[in-house]
């Protein structure tokens, strides 16, 4: 899994959203553990009803989403001055991750 993901989620009152989050949170390969800590925070962001969550292969997969190279932009520039203590914190703090979310908003028609 890559430092950073591309996270796609269909709810059934919004619809299809993209969004970025940081990876290899709680198992380097496995999606799994992030999905699951995402399905706990995402109501946070006004997702009651979630039908999907899926991890995508490549970030290019969220590119028709209206603000993707925002987010891409976004979480670069966070990269540089990530510190190894804050993949502790997103492993293990709700709010870290929460903070972590960035929203790329509906798919472009």
């Amino acid at each position: 899994m890559d430092d950073i993901v591309g996270i796609r989620i269909v709810d059934a009152q919004r619809g299809e959203v993209g969004l970025l989050s940081w990876g290899r949170i709680g198992d380097p390969v496995n999606p799994e553990p992030l999905l699951n800590r995402l399905r706990k925070v995402i109501s946070d962001f006004g997702f009651e009803d979630l039908v999907e969550i899926s991890l995508c292969s490549e970030l290019g997969e969220l590119r028709d989403f209206q603000y993707f190279y925002e987010g891409l932009v976004h979480f670069a520039a966070a990269y540089t001055s990530r510190k190894p203590s804050d993949l502790h914190d997103l492993e293990h703090d709700d709010e870290a991750l929460r903070k972590s979310i960035y929203l790329l908003g509906k798919r472009r028609a």
